[in-house]
């Protein structure tokens, strides 16, 4: 009933080599494309780079005009058809459908600012872990690395020992987004990526959080708070 395919990313400059692809992964993460398509699963998302509806659902759910609130406009529509009993399906987009998202980098940081609190499903813990996540997988083990050696024996074959578990995880991700039809060469770029991710992670949660409004193609949204949510 619905159809959305997650399109192979373009990217280009070094910047959306550097973030692009690591946001991607991590929503391959937070929405397995088996629990959206399994009907006893309440997880829903879509993507609105490619989304096929029939009309008569889409009539039958109210349309555009029935998510106009949402700022995740096309993960509410496939929500609302999930929760209505209709079948969804969501995959990847590789050979199929290509797009580049961002050509500018303000227009990148304003898209992910956006998004990202909102496909962490408005859940604060989640993206604090995510942001921490990063930061142990990727900078700190490079940083310990690289001060251990500047001091020098015994110390440096600890720092050695560190910086080549840190260049093992970046040959890690680059076989993971080889693997998802991906330029794995994306992973030179893994470090400033992740820091990156990193600030737009807490910039996101923190515009929601405290009700500061998201910008976007010359509009401001002030985004609909969660009154329910307590959590720090």
């Amino acid at each position: 009933d619905l159809l959305s395919l997650s399109p192979q990313q373009e990217v280009r400059s070094w910047w959306e080599r550097a973030v692009i692809p690591l946001v991607f992964e991590r929503l391959a993460q937070l929405y397995p494309y088996a629990r959206v398509n399994d009907p006893a699963d309440p997880l829903a998302a879509a993507n609105g780079q490619y989304l096929l509806i029939r009309k008569e659902v889409y009539s039958r759910l109210g349309g555009h005009e029935a998510v106009r609130e949402e700022i995740l406009e096309d993960v509410a529509l496939a929500a609302r058809a999930k929760q209505a009993g209709f079948r969804i399906w969501f995959g990847s987009g590789n050979g199929v459908v290509r797009t580049r998202m961002y050509r500018r980098f303000g227009e990148m940081w304003r898209g992910w600012t956006k998004n990202l609190f909102l496909l962490y499903r408005r859940d604060r813990r989640a993206v604090h872990r995510a942001a921490a996540g990063l930061a142990l997988r990727y900078w700190l083990p490079q940083l310990a690395g690289a001060v251990l050696l500047l001091i020098g024996f015994p110390a440096a074959g600890y720092g050695l020992v560190i910086l080549l578990y840190a260049a093992r995880e970046q040959v890690r991700y680059a076989a993971r987004l080889r693997a998802s039809g991906a330029d794995a060469s994306a992973a030179l770029w893994a470090l400033p990526g992740a820091l990156l991710l990193f600030l737009l992670l807490l910039n996101s949660e923190r515009r929601y959080s405290q009700n500061l409004g998201v910008e976007w193609k010359g509009r401001r949204y002030s985004p609909r708070t969660d009154p329910s949510d307590k959590r720090p």
